[in-house]
C-alpha cells in the first residue's frame, strides 16, 4: 500500500517508475497511462496528468492545485491503467491512497 497525505488546495505530484521484469526502464508510455481519483464510493474527484520525464522509466503524475482545492476530506483512492492501444488493458485496483487535510 501507497499513502499520499495531501493537504486540500495543494498540487499533488508524484513520480512513477515503470520497468519490465527484467528491471529494464519502460519509456514512451506516457499516452497508454491513465490514473484516476476516486472516494471509496467509486466517484471520480480527478484525474492525473502523465508527463515522461527525462529519466527513462520515470513519470510524473500531477494534479492542478485548482482540482484538488475540490476534493473531499478524508480518504481517496488512486489507481493506474495501462492500455498500449491493441487490446492489452492492465488496470491495478487501488492500492494507492490520498488523505486530504484541510
Amino acid at each position: 500500500m501507497y499513502t499520499l497525505q495531501l493537504k486540500r488546495g495543494d498540487t499533488l505530484s508524484v513520480i512513477v517508475v515503470r520497468k519490465d521484469e527484467n528491471g529494464n526502464a519502460l519509456t514512451g508510455d506516457a499516452s497508454m497511462l491513465r490514473s484516476q481519483i476516486r472516494t471509496p464510493s467509486d466517484n471520480l474527484v480527478g484525474s492525473f496528468t502523465i508527463t515522461e520525464t527525462s529519466t527513462p522509466g520515470e513519470y510524473l503524475f500531477e494534479v492542478a492545485s485548482s482540482i484538488t482545492n475540490t476534493f473531499p476530506l478524508g480518504r481517496l483512492e488512486w489507481d493506474i491503467e495501462y492500455n498500449n492501444g491493441t487490446g492489452y488493458v492492465n488496470h491495478q485496483k487501488p492500492s494507492r491512497y490520498v488523505l486530504i487535510r484541510g
